[in-house]
């Protein structure tokens, strides 16, 4: 663990005490500033706070709201958990401070942060569970359109066009959330194998989101080369994943270009020369953005499988090494089930 790291852990536990000492909640704005005492309401509208008198805030300006019910260290762990990708540890907190019988205003950050969890630990149908909660809470709530921005691709991984298209019905009359309402309706005709209308549909939400959205724009892009693949054009695929890369700060992204990047040149590799060109670009994940299970799951296992396509001694053997770290770092992911 990094000193960085360290003292983010440090700080928390330290924030965690002094909360206990005091039981007051605090709300914590933008600009670094903190006011103490009891959060009498917590929604997307405001946050209103009883100090001396009574404070309001509006949402916008409020970074995060840290709860003092008397149990506060189970989330708290379990929130620090998930920002350092301890997932499995994330979601044994999380359920412990829902045993806990929270108040209710700290109940949706509980499952707000247990779904994320989850979701990045590949269990869709507990991911799916926690959000649902979020989203029958209703639209007033904190993470309402967060809970909505993650049941709509859960549901179309699954196959539950009907949910997905449901979620999105009720969310498109929210003027925040018009880019990407289009994106996900881009989603629904790519799963539909409409990759000509998905790619048309995903270039208008690019466009509608380039300048206030940029990470919704970056979703829509890597949608258009999500659906080049799919449709066999796997040049016009590679262009448009290494502009993005060349256009975007977020390693996240970034990751996700390479993986698709790699697919690309797999897809239309005859030769060990461009197989390693696959290689390379997969490869560019566990070096640069590891981290994360599924781009780098995803990316060791797809390198393994190309040098097994190079044929002969060296190449199985760099094949085994790919496998092999799989299934250390990321023994429950679906790629290592290939493996079993």
């Amino acid at each position: 663990m990094g000193i960085a790291r360290r003292g983010t852990v440090v700080a928390a536990i330290a924030l965690l005490l002094a909360s206990a000492a005091s039981a007051a909640d605090t709300v914590v704005l933008l600009n670094g500033q903190r006011h103490t005492g009891t959060v009498l309401r917590d929604d997307a509208e405001k946050v209103a706070l009883r100090t001396r008198g009574e404070v309001e805030f509006a949402s916008s300006q409020v970074r995060e709201v840290i709860y003092d019910d008397g149990r506060p260290e189970s989330y708290t762990l379990g929130k620090v958990a998930y920002l350092e990708r301890r997932y499995d540890q994330a979601v044994n907190y999380l359920v412990t401070a829902l045993d806990q019988q929270p108040n209710k205003l700290l109940v949706q950050y509980i499952y707000y942060y247990e779904g994320l969890a989850h979701d990045r630990l590949g269990e869709n149908e507990e991911a799916v569970a926690c959000f649902e909660k979020l989203w029958e809470m209703g639209n007033a709530t904190r993470f309402w359109m967060e809970a909505g921005n993650n049941l709509v691709p859960l549901y179309l991984n699954t196959g539950n066009v009907a949910k997905a298209e449901k979620v999105i019905k009720e969310i498109s009359g929210n003027d925040r959330a018009r880019a990407q309402v289009n994106v996900w309706r881009a989603m629904i005709l790519e799963k539909q194998k409409r990759y000509d209308q998905a790619i048309k549909a995903y270039r208008e939400a690019a466009s509608d989101a380039r300048s206030r959205q940029p990470e919704i724009a970056s979703e829509a892009e890597i949608g258009i080369a999500r659906c080049q693949i799919y449709a066999k054009s796997y040049s016009e695929a590679a262009r448009s994943l290494r502009s993005l890369i060349q256009g975007t700060e977020d390693n996240g992204i970034r990751a996700r270009c390479y993986v698709l990047l790699g697919d690309a040149l797999a897809a239309q590799a005859r030769s060990s020369a461009e197989y390693e060109e696959a290689v390379m670009a997969y490869l560019r994940v566990p070096t640069l953005y590891p981290g994360s299970q599924e781009t780098e799951a995803k990316a060791l296992f797809e390198a393994g499988n190309c040098f097994k396509k190079m044929g002969g001694q060296v190449a199985e053997q760099r094949a085994g090494m790919m496998y092999a770290l799989l299934k250390r770092k990321y023994p429950d992911s679906p790629e290592a089930g290939q493996l079993r």
